[in-house]
């Protein structure tokens, strides 16, 4: 998708620490750092262009995708379940989102014994598309976590629509979580939803 940068950055610029990082070429990076206080760890996050924007708990990965930006470096990714991750993503989806499965943990968010990786992605036009791919180490371990998948989306479900009854505004989330599904391909439970 495409966002306007001097938004976003102005967003950034009083929402965050900024700090400004030579790039070795006369100029600098915009690199901005925040903590959330209940992760206790820092998050970075990089303006790329109109259609790109990074966040990662790790610095030098935020300026390395920075320095690829501008051209000035060839790069290629240092975790291949990275890799993985996103190729399971549509490249027309306007939004994603990847993590390492152990970067969740380190993030205070809940993490799953065997998880690999997380892909998420999203197109929004006249409706909205939703997917999520947690890949596991193997197809057994993606199996047995299956029925708490499910469980977890029906508890979600009834948590939205409670929201949902206070909040009219959120009246499509409760349609895309009751649309949602839970499959096993592989080593992937998948998650799809969609509001029209």
């Amino acid at each position: 998708g495409r966002f306007d940068l001097d938004k976003i950055q102005n967003l950034a610029e009083n929402a965050y620490k900024l700090t400004k990082v030579p790039d070795g070429q006369g100029g600098y990076y915009r690199l901005y750092e925040t903590k959330a206080p209940q992760q206790g760890s820092s998050q970075f996050l990089g303006l790329v262009n109109g259609t790109t924007l990074v966040l990662s708990p790790e610095r030098e990965e935020v300026l390395a995708v920075l320095e690829k930006g501008a051209g000035w470096r060839k790069t290629g990714l240092r975790h291949p379940e990275f890799q993985g991750a996103l190729n399971k993503l549509d490249e027309k989806q306007g939004l994603w989102l990847v993590l390492l499965g152990s970067a969740l943990g380190k993030q205070g968010l809940p993490s799953f014994s065997g998880l690999e990786s997380f892909a998420a992605g999203a197109t929004v036009s006249d409706r909205l598309e939703a997917e999520c791919f947690f890949s596991f180490t193997q197809a057994d371990v993606a199996a047995r976590a299956l029925p708490s998948f499910e469980k977890e989306l029906r508890d979600l479900e009834l948590r939205v629509r409670s929201t949902a009854e206070k909040d009219k505004l959120l009246a499509p989330a409760v349609e895309l979580v009751r649309s949602a599904t839970v499959t096993a391909q592989g080593k992937t439970l998948v998650i799809k939803g969609r509001v029209s």
